[in-house]
């Protein structure tokens, strides 16, 4: 009880969006966005009006999934100590754009952001830390890629409706969930690989896994249970081949 008091208490005081922070995420939305839509600005040849409506669904899509992710990154962050903030990460985002016209849209690379923490003041609830703990940054990473994941889950449950905006929320929340898995700084997967290499294993094992599940099957079961098992897989093959000697 004492700890969600605490929590609710760091919400109120600490959850917020700094100007700098909003500028660093509205640059990776309209980036995402751009990407997401490319496309998709006319059937055979450019139609403006086809394109600005396109691009902002895509917006509206990137928003919602890029803020669900990043808050719960911040509300983990601030469970256990911490206060996080989303920074772009701007040689990603060039990247991100080259290779979109380079491939003609055909390649919707995402890597295009991190966070940096720092320590909150200690309060009279709740754990207290005196020190940048790897772990705990590498649990705060892995909760952006897993909130993306759900999110695509979330929309799953609703494919059956006749609308493309299901199919773009699925595979943009699937493709950001997989792509912040790249062991890159400023990048979560960096952050999880400096927690611990197995970990990082299957982490990354089981978000391909229920990511791709989740593009091919109905069965949200059959991604949960797929996704997991083959993280217990990887973990086991690493673990036993690599750590275990």
């Amino acid at each position: 009880m004492y700890s969600l008091y605490d929590l609710r208490g760091k919400i109120r005081d600490y959850f917020r969006f700094s100007n700098e922070e909003i500028r660093a995420l509205l640059l990776t939305i309209l980036t995402a966005a751009f990407i997401l839509s490319f496309r998709q600005w006319g059937e055979t040849t450019f139609d403006f009006s086809v394109g600005i409506r396109n691009f902002f669904n895509a917006f509206l899509i990137v928003t919602l999934s890029l803020l669900v992710k990043v808050s719960v990154q911040k509300i983990y962050s601030l469970h256990i100590g911490y206060k996080m903030e989303y920074q772009f990460w701007l040689t990603g985002i060039l990247i991100s754009i080259f290779l979109c016209f380079l491939t003609n849209g055909w390649l919707p690379f995402l890597a295009l952001g991190g966070f940096v923490v720092t320590m909150l003041p200690g309060h009279r609830l709740g754990f207290f830390r005196y020190n940048i703990n790897y772990f705990s940054i590498g649990i705060i990473a892995v909760m952006g890629p897993l909130a993306n994941l759900g999110l695509a889950i979330f929309f799953k449950m609703f494919s059956w409706l006749p609308s493309p905006l299901i199919a773009t929320a699925i595979k943009f929340n699937v493709l950001i969930a997989i792509f912040s898995m790249l062991p890159i700084p400023p990048m979560d997967g960096s952050k999880i690989l400096y927690a611990a290499r197995p970990f990082y294993v299957f982490c990354l094992a089981g978000i391909i896994t229920a990511g791709l599940l989740t593009l091919l099957i109905n069965s949200i079961p059959l991604i949960v249970l797929g996704g997991f098992l083959m993280a217990v897989f990887f973990w086991a093959y690493y673990f036993f081949t690599y750590e275990f000697k």
